[in-house]
């Protein structure tokens, strides 16, 4: 069976990503992005007033997951 993937390719290809494009990395909404920066699942990267997600860290929150 195929699995449902998001194709993610038009990301950037640095290691920050914004808030929408950790959604779309995630394949989740903004509003879930906040709450898990809210419940402290995932941390933010604050430059200035912009708020970025390390690729790295979205990896591990999946890789966490899976252990579950």
């Amino acid at each position: 069976m195929a699995k449902n993937v998001t194709n993610v390719s038009h990301l950037p290809k640095g290691r920050l990503l914004s808030v929408i494009e950790a959604a779309e990395y995630l394949s989740i909404s903004r509003s879930q992005i906040y709450n898990l920066m809210h419940k402290e699942e995932i941390r933010p990267v604050k430059i200035g007033r912009r708020v970025l997600f390390d690729r790295l860290d979205l990896d591990n929150y999946i890789n966490g997951l899976k252990a579950a």
